[in-house]
C-alpha cells in the first residue's frame, strides 16, 4: 500500500490567533493549488482547464489531512491520504517544481504529482501525448560541425517553445533520454518553459540511456557494427542507434505509443494533431516517418539499382526516397509482437539463434547492395522499409519540413528540387533545421 505523507502537525504555541492564521494560510494554498491545476501557461494565453471530481476529491482529502494536523488536537504525528485515493504513485519532478516557482507547499506539490501522473496510466497515448527525444551536449573534440553546447542549448529551447505553444488539447509525456550528468540540466529547460509557456499539463522524465539499455547493449552493438555511422559526428554516439531499440527498453510510464522527435525542430500545429496519425495506421502498419527531403539514399540504394533497374529505391518520388527520422511515431506495442522486427534487432540467448538473426540483418544489408549514409538509426528504418513497406505509414511530409541544402549544388539543383520539395511555407506542419540549416522565424 502506498500512502503519501503529510508534514507534521503545525504546533500552536501562541494561542488561537496562530491557530487561525495557520488555516488562512491552507486556505490561501488550496485557492493557488486549484488555480495552478486548473490554469497553465500565461504568454501562450491562458486556457482554464476543468479539474475533474477524482482530482478534487484528492486535493481535498490532502487539505483535510493539512487541516485536522493544524486544528489544535494532539495528533503532532504524521498523517496519511489513503493509498487508495492517489491511484499510481509516481513522483514527478515536473509537478513538483511547477509547485515550487507557485510557493506552494511541498504537500501540495505532492497532491499535484498524483493527480498529474495518474494521468500518465494511458500506455496508448489516447489521453496524453508521450515524446521521447534524445538529447546530449557536445563533448569536447568531437565534431566541430555538431552546434556547441549553447547552441544546441538554444535549438532545444526553441523547439520546447514552439511545442508548448501550440498544444491546446491534451498533456503532453516527455521521455528525455540523454547521458548521464545531463538528466536534471535537460529537465529543468522543460520545466522552465512549460512554467512560462504551456497551455497543457506537462510531464517529464530525464533519464540517463546507460540505465535503460542495459539488457540491449548487444543488439546496439550489432546495429553499430552492420550500420556505422560517420566518425566524429554526432552519429557515432550510440544515443543516434537506440531508435530501433525502443520498443524493447523500460521506458518511464510504459507508453505503447511515442512519438521520436529531434530537438531541431519548429512547431507550427498542435502535436496532438500529430499523435492523431496513429489513428490512421492499417492494421500492420507500426511506424511513420516523412520521406527524406534530399537525394541522401540515391547512392545507398545506387548499387542494388545497377542489379535492378526497374527498382524505384532511393529515386525522387514516386519513388522511395528513404525516410528521415527527425518525426517520426512508434506503436512500440506493435513492434515488439512482430517477430520479424525482433528477430532483425534482439539476439536471443541462444547462440545458434543469436547466429540466425544476426545474419538477418547481414543478409538484408547485402540483399539490398546498402551502402549506409551513416546517420545512425535512420539507415535502419530506411533499409527495414524497403523489405517491409507494409510495417510503414508514410507520414505527411509537412509534419518534417526539412532544411538541409548540403547535398544542393549547381550541377544537381533541378534533381535536388525533386527530392527536396514539400508544400508552400502555410501548409508546413513542423520545420526541421537538420545540419544547422536556419529555420523561418515566421
Amino acid at each position: 500500500m502506498i500512502a503519501m505523507q503529510v508534514p507534521p502537525a503545525i504546533r500552536s504555541d501562541c494561542g488561537k490567533r496562530k491557530k487561525l492564521k495557520a488555516k488562512r494560510q491552507k486556505k490561501l494554498a488550496a485557492s493557488l493549488l486549484i488555480f495552478v491545476v486548473s490554469v497553465l501557461g500565461v504568454s501562450c494565453g491562458l486556457t482554464r482547464l476543468a479539474v475533474d471530481a477524482e482530482a478534487s476529491a484528492l486535493i481535498a482529502a490532502v487539505l483535510d489531512a493539512q487541516a485536522s494536523s493544524s486544528d489544535g488536537s494532539d495528533n503532532q504525528g504524521t498523517s496519511h491520504v489513503p493509498a487508495g485515493q492517489l491511484g499510481p504513485w509516481v513522483t514527478s519532478d515536473v509537478s513538483r517544481d511547477l509547485m515550487q516557482v507557485s510557493s506552494l507547499s511541498v504537500d501540495a506539490n505532492a497532491a499535484v504529482d498524483a493527480v498529474n501522473r495518474a494521468m500518465l496510466t494511458d500506455p496508448d497515448g489516447l489521453g496524453v501525448v508521450h515524446v521521447v527525444m534524445i538529447v546530449t551536449l557536445p563533448s569536447e573534440g568531437g565534431d566541430v560541425s555538431f552546434p556547441s553546447s549553447a547552441r544546441f542549448t538554444n535549438m532545444f529551447e526553441r523547439c520546447m517553445e514552439s511545442l508548448l505553444c501550440q498544444a491546446r488539447r491534451i498533456p503532453v509525456h516527455f521521455i528525455l533520454l540523454t547521458d548521464r550528468g545531463s538528466e536534471v540540466f535537460f529537465r529543468k529547460i522543460v520545466v522552465k518553459i512549460a512554467v512560462s509557456k504551456s497551455r497543457v499539463p506537462v510531464f517529464v522524465d530525464a533519464v540517463a540511456l546507460a540505465d535503460i539499455t542495459a539488457n540491449v547493449t548487444s543488439s546496439l552493438e550489432r546495429l553499430r557494427s552492420h550500420l556505422p555511422s560517420t566518425p566524429r559526428t554526432k552519429y557515432a554516439d550510440p544515443l543516434f542507434h537506440v531508435g530501433p531499440l525502443l520498443p524493447f527498453v523500460p521506458l518511464p510510464g510504459k507508453p505503447n505509443r511515442v512519438l521520436v522527435l529531434d530537438v531541431d525542430l519548429r512547431f507550427r500545429a498542435d502535436i496532438s494533431q500529430l499523435r492523431d496519425v496513429f489513428e490512421q495506421f492499417g492494421t500492420r502498419q507500426a511506424i511513420a516517418m516523412a520521406p527524406e527531403l534530399s537525394p541522401l539514399y540515391s547512392k545507398s540504394f545506387k548499387a542494388h539499382r545497377e542489379k535492378f533497374p526497374e527498382s524505384k529505391l532511393g529515386l525522387p518520388r514516386p519513388g522511395y526516397q528513404g525516410f528521415n527520422y527527425g518525426v517520426a511515431l512508434m506503436d512500440l506495442g506493435r513492434l515488439r509482437s512482430s517477430e520479424y522486427y525482433r528477430d532483425l534487432v534482439i539476439p536471443s540467448s541462444d547462440q545458434e539463434t543469436t547466429q540466425r538473426k544476426d545474419n538477418a540483418l547481414a543478409n538484408l544489408i547485402e540483399k539490398y547492395s546498402f551502402q549506409p549514409s551513416g546517420v545512425g538509426d535512420q539507415d535502419f528504418f530506411t533499409l527495414l522499409a524497403a523489405e517491409r513497406p507494409d510495417l510503414f505509414y508514410i507520414l505527411d511530409c509537412s509534419w518534417n519540413v526539412q532544411l538541409d541544402l548540403n547535398l544542393k549544388s549547381p550541377e544537381n539543383s533541378e534533381e535536388f528540387e525533386r527530392y527536396h520539395y514539400c508544400c508552400p511555407h502555410n501548409d508546413v506542419q513542423v520545420y526541421h533545421g537538420n545540419a544547422g540549416y536556419p529555420i523561418p522565424e515566421n
